[in-house]
């Protein structure tokens, strides 16, 4: 199992996550955002490449690496309407250091209660971009931007 793998599990075992859309924003910010001076930064955690999308930050990878594990049968979705609750299917055991579990648990904490839609403005404000100014940079990467 990758270092992606584990944490995306982890988030979904540990934190309530409604929609894709969520998860996909709160990989951003675990992967980009510095706890202590509240900003995103350019040195990646995981070292995935985000991009601007419709619908905000997106990466190709941890969309991949999300169908791959509910292919695998180690994630589940539950449609409910305007939302998809995403649990683990199994009992998995994801090791992680300390020192990981403290980073996303400290964003998890700050974040988490945002719906995907805010959490969309969230990480397009943190990059200095609005709803508007977000199509002129669609595709581009966010290292880009920072």
């Amino acid at each position: 199992m990758n270092q992606l793998d584990k944490i995306l599990l982890y988030i979904i075992r540990n934190w309530n996550i409604v929609g894709r859309k969520k998860l996909m924003k709160l990989m951003f910010l675990i992967n980009n955002y510095d706890v202590e001076t509240d900003k995103v930064i350019q040195d990646s955690y995981l070292g995935l490449n985000f991009k601007i999308y419709s619908y905000g930050v997106y990466s190709d990878e941890v969309m991949k690496t999300y169908f791959r594990l509910y292919d695998e049968g180690k994630i589940t979705e539950m449609t409910k309407p305007g939302n998809t609750d995403v649990s683990l299917k199994t009992n998995i055991n994801v090791d992680l250091e300390d020192y990981e579990k403290s980073k996303i648990d400290s964003i998890m904490e700050k974040f988490n209660d945002k719906t995907g839609r805010d959490l969309e403005l969230s990480t397009l404000e943190l990059l200095g971009l609005t709803l508007d100014t977000k199509l002129n940079h669609m595709g581009q990467n966010i290292s880009e931007l920072l």
